[in-house]
């Protein structure tokens, strides 16, 4: 009767065994999915497991550069876990690390990724905007002829100094014509004077 019991006790303990595996939670999905790119702003994260979840259950963000993510805020409604963020994130790629403590008091883990590349609010479109330097234009025609103009006279002037007047040239030829004509005149005196 004794081993009667006793295998009785070893049936029950094969068999609640499996079930107490079977009671370990597990990611069942998530939003965002493993591998999925958001096309729209994000500060929301839905892990669904297929079995209750304790409140003790945990949940980190990282960046592309391995950086942690504030998580805002974790709530538990089992098996549902979501973490909200303080802010929508920025695009880019994103890996979710999450540890969960079952109902049956195992301790799971696991993790996945997505990306983000949603475009960016007006407001930061017209704040890029603002801040993009500013191109000098090309002059305009008006100001090239402007300076062309102002550049004319100064041509002009070095046309006339190289250029001196007619009269400034006639004034010496003139006065050297006079002098050989009083020159000549004078000699022409003193020989008849010899005479």
């Amino acid at each position: 009767m004794k081993n009667y019991f006793l295998l009785l006790a070893c049936i029950y303990c094969l068999l609640l065994f499996p079930a107490a595996a079977g009671a370990h939670s597990h990611l069942e999905s998530s939003t965002p999915a493993d591998g999925e790119t958001v096309e729209e702003p994000l500060d929301t994260l839905e892990l669904q497991f297929d079995a209750g979840i304790e409140p003790l259950s945990t949940i980190q963000l990282f960046n592309e550069n391995e950086e942690e993510v504030p998580v805002e805020d974790i709530s538990i409604d089992s098996p549902v876990l979501t973490a909200s963020l303080a802010e929508p994130l920025a695009n880019g790629q994103y890996r979710v690390t999450w540890t969960i403590i079952g109902a049956d008091t195992h301790t799971t883990e696991g993790e996945f990724s997505f990306s983000v590349d949603a475009p960016a609010p007006e407001n930061e479109a017209a704040t890029e905007e603002q801040d993009a330097p500013v191109t000098e234009e090309p002059e305009t025609e008006q100001e090239e002829t402007i300076e062309e103009e102002t550049a004319e006279p100064e041509l002009a002037t070095a046309d006339e100094e190289e250029d001196p007047p007619a009269a400034e040239t006639i004034v010496p030829l003139l006065t050297t014509a006079v002098v050989i004509i009083l020159f000549g005149a004078l000699a022409g005196w003193l020989v008849r004077r010899r005479k």
